[in-house]
């Protein structure tokens, strides 16, 4: 059964006056074990005081000694847990860092599109305080048998009139999820998507377990790789308290 999570950062929080507790009640009982009874004469209510004394301070001793232990304990697991999750992440980044380093600084839409085989979750890359209405980012994903998926805000017809931009929007793009692209197919759709004078960032996502990686390749206003990221590696935690 798990420790209580508030008891263990009480017990790590105040673990040097724990220590300190156990080592005086040890004390007060040694002294106390080792008084001369021949030689001491003492009154009913001193022996009655004695043995709560020594009661009390074993008390005292045990629980702090028990707290210690199973402080120890649970860092000792915490410890292992922390070891096992560096193993993990350290497996996973070198998995993911093969894809990443597929992709090169140069690269077209065309070009990095059948490399990595993983979501990719594009936007574009403004400043949302200065860019009045940003474009609309998109998902692209990868079936088994090697067709697309690619779901977002797509041009529809010719906008015509004095329209602010948001209407334009309205007029212009609706969502539409469009399956059963080939590679070439999804990838003239994108580069028609990005030829918008803006950068845009893929993040591409893998799933492993309670494990998820990501690595962002952003294009520049040409069209071509511009920047990769790092992979990063995140453990999904499951709240346990309750």
């Amino acid at each position: 059964m798990p420790i209580n999570a508030g008891l263990i950062a009480f017990i790590v929080s105040h673990s040097t006056s724990l220590v300190w507790i156990g080592i005086v009640c040890w004390v007060v009982l040694y002294w106390l074990w080792k008084w001369d009874r021949k030689t001491t004469t003492r009154r009913f209510w001193g022996t009655v005081l004695r043995r709560i004394i020594i009661l009390v301070a074993a008390a005292f001793a045990l629980i702090a000694g028990t707290l210690s232990l199973a402080m120890a304990v649970e860092l000792h697991f915490r410890y292992q847990e922390e070891q096992q999750d560096e193993k993990q992440f350290s497996i996973e980044k070198n998995k993911v860092g093969i894809e990443k380093n597929k992709v090169r600084i140069g690269m077209t839409i065309y070009d990095v599109l059948p490399l990595v085989h993983a979501p990719i979750d594009a936007s574009a890359v403004v400043d949302c305080n200065t860019v009045y209405c940003a474009p609309d980012g998109f998902r692209l994903w990868q079936h088994h048998d090697g067709t697309f998926t690619l779901s977002g805000y797509w041009a529809t017809e010719q906008v015509s009139g004095n329209l602010t931009p948001s209407q334009a929007h309205e007029q212009v793009e609706k969502e539409q999820v469009l399956e059963n692209l080939t590679e070439f197919q999804a990838a003239t759709a994108i580069n028609q998507k990005m030829s918008d004078g803006y950068e845009w960032s893929w993040k591409y996502t893998f799933k492993n377990g309670m494990l998820t990686s990501f690595f962002t390749v952003t294009f520049g206003r040409d069209g071509r790789v511009n920047d990769i990221t790092d992979v990063h590696v995140t453990k999904f935690r499951p709240n346990t308290a309750g």
